[in-house]
């Protein structure tokens, strides 16, 4: 038997830090969490639908309560879920840094809306053709009731503040930090974003957004920045809404034949941002040994 032979010394991964509570983290809880929080949430509707006079509610203002729920929901989760592994939700958002330029930020931000709107552009073209009856739906179904003034004030209000809030620090906050422990950062921010993306109508340009986002976070290491700057995007997104428009009433032929005139140019926009977009991903993506922004010092 050899003496004074020392064991090989093991690397460890930055993430794997002791003091690293996203490594005691299940973001999983969040599926079992809104299934529970759902069901609950229709148990007590349908008591209070026996109960109390409902039937005249207006329908905006029941979509505008269900919708307050599951963000809601999803808020209760991300602060149950940070304080049972003592996540600082302080440190998670942090501050921004002094002399910040905002310039970089604000030059993603038309690119990506441009890239958003080409993006959409061509999937709608694309759905007018394989399934108009999707299509459709889509275009009628979350648009605010311009007769509710709650539904009016609920759009504005969670579009522009609560929606940026609440899913930058869902999924660059705590989404990104612990599948960034667990897998890597790269393959985090591709699988959030594309989480992120699949949950908005237009996938490809909620994905670009997501990806842009992450890499702001992890450059400035605050999520004041991409809740900005997704905040920046849902403002004018919903301020164009409000634009005045033809006086002739909403049809689905008139905006199919606007879909269809939209189709090149949404192909153009597409052709000159992507190219961008790509050159700044791969300028800026972290390397394999990056640290999340919780635990860098």
């Amino acid at each position: 038997m050899m003496e004074g032979r020392q064991p090989p010394e093991i690397a460890h991964d930055p993430g794997d830090a002791p003091d690293n509570p996203f490594l005691k983290l299940r973001s999983r809880t969040l599926i079992w969490w809104m299934i529970v929080g759902s069901i609950v949430a229709f148990v007590v509707a349908a008591l209070a639908g026996l109960i109390l006079p409902l039937d005249s509610m207006e329908s905006a203002t029941g979509d505008v309560v269900v919708e307050v729920a599951i963000y809601g929901l999803v808020a209760a989760w991300i602060v149950w879920a940070c304080r049972n592994v003592d996540i600082d939700l302080a440190r998670l958002v942090g501050r921004v840094p002094a002399g910040y330029n905002w310039l970089p930020a604000v030059g993603l931000l038309v690119t990506t809306m441009t890239f958003s709107l080409g993006s959409l552009s061509v999937t709608f073209y694309g759905l007018s053709r394989v399934s108009p009856e999707l299509l459709e739906s889509l275009l009628t179904a979350g648009a605010p009731d311009l007769d509710s003034m709650i539904s009016l004030v609920w759009w504005v209000v969670g579009a522009v503040a609560v929606a940026p809030v609440l899913e930058e620090v869902l999924f660059r906050g705590v989404f990104l930090s612990r599948w960034g422990v667990k897998w890597g950062i790269g393959t985090a921010i591709v699988v959030s974003s594309a989480i992120f993306g699949i949950l908005h109508v237009d996938a490809a340009g909620g994905m670009a957004s997501g990806v842009v986002a992450s890499l702001l976070y992890l450059q400035s290491r605050t999520l004041i920045v991409p809740i900005a700057f997704h905040a920046a995007n849902n403002l004018v997104a919903t301020a164009a809404m409000f634009m005045p428009a033809s006086d002739e009433p909403w049809t689905f032929a008139a905006e199919l034949a606007e879909i269809e005139a939209m189709a090149l140019p949404g192909l153009a926009m597409v052709a000159v941002t992507l190219p961008v977009l790509i050159w700044y991903v791969r300028r800026h993506w972290p390397s394999r040994d990056a640290e999340i922004p919780y635990i860098k010092e």
